[in-house]
């Protein structure tokens, strides 16, 4: 469970003036950032400063978790953090990956995510999972149990569906229950704030998941922080969801997390290249405590995202 990553599309959006954040400010030294064992809250912030100044085709994600593994390990509100950065900016997208649906009631998830949707213009990306931390289950009261956790992330996820749609909505299922409740506002997006769905590779059953909604985030099994899925396994992905996929030829985003340096853009280039051939729209920079100081990290996120080397290609 990683806490904030820099986003940029690899679409042939790149480059469009809505991608461009508002301000041109910076702060040296971000205020409130604890400077302890871990780099969470740091790193939020400077994700939050570097939104405010940083280059156009980025766009903001902070990951979402509820309690702390471990007692110097700080974790923040990831809706609060993304209204600040949506407070700040005109055209970032916003997005938390993921939302562990399974440890919350969709109803308090539809009313914080059309929230934010509204406040920030319609710019909001909802990102789902089962969670990687059985911990926080435990610690919680809930059942790690992996097959309870996804059948509480289908049921969330069609409550919150048909919550978002403003209309009066019932649904009973094993776990949640909804009887004739329509909610308002709706989110200004159509048909509805786009869902992301993450999973690990080569699980099928979370691939076959996203295939019902408008994007898959998948990691690979077994790799550490600084590893990468390799692009043959993410060509294998893309192929595993468009065969899942009911209604072909609809917008959907594939997004993959990965590392590049920032400062030598030919390299970066040829890095993203072989992932955007096999199916990639968003590559999602890996922010994390791995990365070293959140001086470092701060310079990462102002140099800007890896340019892919023909940003007008058609992607698939």
């Amino acid at each position: 469970m990683e806490p904030v990553a820099s986003a940029t599309v690899l679409s042939d959006q790149e480059g469009d003036e809505r991608w461009t954040p508002r301000r041109n400010s910076r702060c040296d030294t971000p205020s409130g950032c604890p400077t302890g064992a871990s780099t969470r809250i740091p790193v939020c912030c400077a994700t939050w400063e570097c939104s405010r100044s940083g280059p156009a085709g980025t766009a903001s994600s902070s990951w979402d978790g509820q309690v702390a593994e471990h007692p110097d390990e700080h974790v923040t509100d990831s809706w609060t953090t993304l209204a600040t950065i949506a407070a700040d900016t005109e055209r970032l997208r916003l997005g938390v990956m993921v939302n562990v649906l399974a440890l919350k009631h969709p109803a308090e998830v539809a009313r914080a995510t059309v929230t934010l949707d509204l406040l920030s213009g319609g710019r909001l990306v909802f990102g789902a999972g089962l969670g990687s931390s059985a911990a926080e289950f435990q610690a919680l009261g809930h059942d790690p149990d992996p097959r309870v956790r996804a059948e509480k992330l289908d049921e969330a996820l069609q409550v919150l569906d048909g919550l978002w749609a403003g209309h009066p909505f019932t649904f009973h299922g094993r776990w949640f229950t909804v009887t004739d409740l329509a909610f308002q506002p709706v989110s200004p997006q159509r048909p509805r704030i786009p869902v992301w769905i993450a999973g690990t590779w080569p699980s099928r059953r979370p691939m076959r998941r996203a295939a019902r909604w408008d994007g898959a985030f998948p990691t690979r099994a077994g790799l550490g922080h600084t590893q990468m899925m390799p692009p043959s396994d993410l060509e294998a992905v893309v192929s595993y969801v468009h065969a899942q996929q009911s209604i072909r030829n609809r917008p959907f985003d594939v997004v993959m997390e990965g590392l590049t340096s920032g400062s030598q853009q030919d390299t970066d280039a040829m890095v993203v290249a072989p992932y955007r051939a096999a199916g990639l729209t968003w590559w999602v920079e890996k922010l994390g405590w791995f990365r070293g100081p959140v001086e470092l990290v701060r310079a990462r996120i102002g140099s800007g995202p890896p340019r892919p080397a023909n940003p007008r290609a058609d992607v698939a």
